[in-house]
């Protein structure tokens, strides 16, 4: 699949996210008793309404937990699938000045996914945690997602502080026969996407898992039924 094609669904996922979410809070004021006021719309997932008369100021919105949680699921697997297809050669970046076997701009590409499917799994291991009464996990899958993410909290904390000093600084591990610490990167196909002490090629799968139970197909379910927003 070529680049721009990638984007292109990428973009349409992105438009279809942002009309469940104006969904969501449509159906979460009228069961609230308001109705919703016909000029304003929902942005992205940052939690904002904007007007569309110029000059008024955006007003926060509640967003629910099950949302927020299917969002990160969706975000980092679809960073990490990005990043299999760049792996793989069926997404390829044209007109790429080439160091070695990878451009730089292609490892660019490659770190940014990588660290996205970071953030977003570690924002939805901590929303699992902490709001867990209202997300769509049972007990057993709760556990399995909590344990398959729990490591990726600490390159995470070395990427966001690693050079603030502190107990986050970066280390080398031994891993896939050399050293990395938790700010580099080495692929070694598909299967052994290493940073740190990490392999998340193993990762992803628990997240996938998680992503097909509370996921964006599961918001379209709820949606449709009375249980949307819990206070």
């Amino acid at each position: 699949m070529r680049w721009d094609d990638r984007l292109r669904r990428g973009t349409n996922t992105l438009q279809s996210c942002g009309n469940l979410l104006r969904r969501t809070y449509l159906c979460a004021m009228r069961r609230e008793g308001e109705e919703p006021h016909s000029s304003r719309h929902v942005s992205g997932h940052g939690g904002h309404l904007m007007d569309d008369e110029a000059g008024s100021p955006p007003g926060p919105i509640d967003t629910n937990p099950a949302t927020a949680f299917a969002w990160y699921l969706e975000t980092a697997c679809a960073g990490f699938e990005t990043l299999l297809d760049l792996i793989d050669k069926r997404v390829h970046l044209a007109g790429t000045p080439a160091v070695g076997s990878v451009s730089v701009r292609t490892a660019t590409i490659r770190m940014a996914l990588v660290q996205s499917f970071i953030f977003n799994g570690r924002r939805a291991n901590r929303l699992c945690e902490t709001k867990k009464d209202f997300l769509p996990l049972d007990r057993i899958q709760r556990r399995l997602f909590m344990n398959g993410t729990d490591p990726l909290t600490h390159v995470r904390d070395v990427n966001e502080h690693g050079y603030e000093g502190g107990h986050s600084s970066p280390s080398l591990h031994f891993n896939g026969g050399g050293w990395i610490d938790e700010t580099g990167l080495n692929i070694h196909g598909r299967d052994a996407v290493l940073i740190g002490p990490l392999n998340l090629s193993k990762i992803y799968p628990v997240i996938d898992r998680a992503r097909k139970l509370a996921g964006f197909n599961s918001l379209a379910d709820r949606i449709a039924k009375p249980v949307l927003v819990a206070r």
